[in-house]
Parts: structure tokens; sequence; C-alpha cells
């Protein structure tokens, strides 16, 4: 018991030295705390939003084997179409598009057309396969039925106030100031529920609402054209084996006027293409955490030469070489903790302060309070530059001679 208290005596007392160390050089200390709070702020943001932007492109992909669209670049088509990111790449027809979905080898075929907005939220024509596609059900209210009805994303009911009765009339194109469709206004009869993907961002609605709203808008109201070249703005395919993939991507490149892109790989060169930028910004946080360490080292080194009396002292009153030189290990440990902590909250904050503007213009919900892919790592790499800097000032900190310290009193 005795031997326990005494432990515990040179603990507490070890961590008392430590406390008073660290306040007793307040700017120095503050220096290196913000070193480490910048880099890991730096490198936890930046993987924060990576890994919610990859689930937020993975998640929205739901096994979508082919995106058929208009002649143009393949990307463009999958934002457009699966993300709703992007522009489309035009129209394709509808009787030719059902033409590829009657294939043998398309289990399931989902048509899109759009190109209409209300308040920066997309109005898209779809049919009940897509609602299956993302998992999505009604809150309240119903499906739609008829023409000129409409459900709406839970973010898009959040956002705009709309409610179930109410009607409005959508703008041409995707941005808010585009030209309004006069007279023709859709009607809210359902909410959906939360499905934490792109259906929380859409105006859903039949493709024959949409169809017919652009029809009388490009032909002057002329009825006989409402139905005669139908067209939509792509179409999402699920193939019933992977042998379909193999064939019928580049049979209707070549023999069409529509294009095919797989999605599975425009998402997988996008990535690869922002990984490029992510990685030049967290090299930027790195070297703010080199930078940190190395402070950490020189600080320890000056504060040597200020404490060899304290620390001859203290090993003439019997404390160990081991103690003593914890003594700068742990000042370097509570650095490189408080840092992270600092650091991680300060990341979080901005992630908060994003969330309302990226939620709204690009579905990613980048906040959270946990531990996401890869933090993990980046606490352990804030430790080991503290304690790694800390390693030689605390060898060298028990070399200088103790009678000769004492008896210079400084």
């Amino acid at each position: 018991n005795e031997s326990l208290l005494q432990k515990i005596n040179l603990s507490s007392m070890k961590w008392k030295l430590v406390w008073k160390n660290l306040l007793h050089e307040p700017l120095s200390t503050t220096l290196i705390l913000l070193l480490l709070t910048v880099g890991v702020s730096i490198i936890t943001l930046l993987v924060g939003i990576k890994y919610q932007v990859e689930k937020k492109l993975d998640g929205d992909l739901k096994n979508i084997d082919l995106v058929i669209g208009a002649k143009g670049s393949p990307l463009q088509l999958i934002l457009s179409s699966i993300y709703h990111l992007d522009a489309p790449t035009g129209n394709i027809s509808l009787e030719d598009a059902k033409e590829i979905a009657s294939n043998p080898m398309v289990e399931t075929a989902i048509p899109l057309a759009y190109g209409d907005n209300y308040n920066g939220f997309r109005i898209l024509g779809t049919d009940s396969n897509w609602y299956q596609l993302y998992e999505t059900k009604i809150y309240d209210g119903k499906m739609p039925s008829e023409n000129m009805e409409v459900v709406l994303g839970w973010q898009v009911a959040q956002k705009t106030g709309l409610k179930i009765g109410d009607s409005f009339e959508g703008t041409h194109g995707n941005a808010e100031q585009g030209e309004v469709h006069e007279g023709h206004p859709y009607k809210v009869v359902g909410i959906l529920t939360p499905s934490y993907n792109v259906a929380d961002q859409l105006i859903v609605t039949n493709v024959s609402s949409v169809i017919e709203i652009h029809e009388e808008h490009e032909h002057d109201h002329a009825e006989e054209h409402v139905h005669a070249h139908e067209e939509i703005t792509a179409m999402l395919l699920q193939f019933r084996s992977p042998m379909a993939m193999m064939t019928m991507p580049r049979k209707i490149n070549e023999e069409t006027n529509f294009q095919a892109a797989i999605p599975n790989i425009e998402i997988r060169r996008l990535l690869k293409l922002l990984d490029g930028i992510f990685i030049v910004i967290q090299a930027i946080g790195i070297i703010v955490m080199l930078l940190a360490g190395i402070s950490v080292f020189l600080s320890l080194f000056q504060k040597l030469q200020r404490r060899k009396y304290e620390i001859a002292l203290l090993q003439s009153i019997g404390y160990s070489k081991w103690y003593v030189r914890s003594l700068l290990i742990y000042e370097a440990f509570l650095l490189a903790i408080f840092g992270y902590v600092i650091g991680f909250i300060l990341s979080r904050i901005i992630l908060f302060l994003l969330e309302s503007s990226i939620a709204q213009q690009y579905g990613l919900n980048v906040f959270s309070l946990g531990w996401m892919e890869g933090e993990y790592l980046i606490f352990l790499i804030t430790l080991l530059t503290g304690i790694i800097s800390a390693i030689i000032p605390a060898w060298y900190s028990v070399r200088t001679s103790i009678s000769k310290t004492l008896a210079d009193g400084k």
C-alpha cells in the first residue's frame, strides 16, 4: 500500500511539474498549439469532406449498371442523371429508349425527364421504379397519380416550406432566375421520407408532366405535337447478368445515336481527379504538422538550458533519469493531445458552418460528431509527432553534471 501511494504521489507531482512548465512559457506553448491545431484541422477537414464525398457518390449509384442519354461527355451524363449536379447532355427519343429497355438482358429501365427547377431544386419526371431504386417512401400524403402532381424530397420540403395542397410553377432550366412556366402549376400531393441520398433534394413527378410542359413550351401549345416526338433526358438501366455489361455499352455507342456511360468507371475517374487535389492540400497540412514537431523539438531544447538547475535538483534528491526524461515526453504528449483536440473541434465547427450550403447544393451531409475513416491515423500521427520531437531533448536532459549545475546555481 505504501508503495502504491508513493507511485501515486510521484505521478501526481510529475503532472504538476508538466503543467507548470507548459504554463510558465505561454507564448511558446501557444505557438506550438497553433501549428498543431492548424495542421490537424486542415487534414481532418479534408478527410471528413473526402469521406462524405465518396460515401455520397457510392451511395447514390444504387447498383445502376448503365446510363443512356444524348451524345456528349460521359461524366456529365452521370453527374446530371444520377447526382443531378450538372446540365444534361441533351434529350433522347423516349420511343428509341424503350426499344433498348426491351432487350432481354435489361432487368430494370428507369426513364428520367427533367430541365426545370423550383427555388434551385430540380423537378424530375420518372416512374415507380425510381422510388424503389432509391428506397424512398411517402412520409405524408400520397404518390403522384395524375399529371402535374408532385412529391417533395425531405430537404426540399424543409427548405422551401411547401406543404401538401400547395401549388407552384417551375422555372425553365437549372438556374433559379430562368423563365417561369406560367399557367402550368404543379400541385404538391406528398412528401418523401428522409433517405439521405439524392432523393432528398428533388421534386418528383411523372414523365408525362415534364414532357407536356416542354412540348407545349417548344411548340407554342400546338396540341398535335405534344405526343408526336416525346423526349426524355436519360434512362437508368440495371442488367440481369454481368454478361450484358460486356456487350450492351459498346453496341449502344456504336449502333445508336445514344451515349452509354458506365457509372462506376466515370465515378472512379472523378475520384482519381479529386484525389490529386486532396493530396496537395493534405501535404500542406502535413508540412504544418512537421513544423509543429520541429517547434516542439526546438522549444524543449531551449527549455533544457533554462531548466538545468531544476533537473539537477530532481536527480540529486533521488528521482530517476527516466522520471526526469518522462517530464519532457509528457509535456510533448500533452501538447499533441491538446493540439489534436482543438484541431478536431475546429474542423467540426467549419464542417458545421458549411453544412447548410453543401447539403442544399450537393446533398452532402458533411457534419459528423464521431470519428470518420482515416481520423484514427491522424490522431496517432499527431501523438507520434509530439513524442518523437521530445525523445532527443529528453535523452540529453540528464547528461549534464549534477554537482556542477547545482554549484553554479542556475
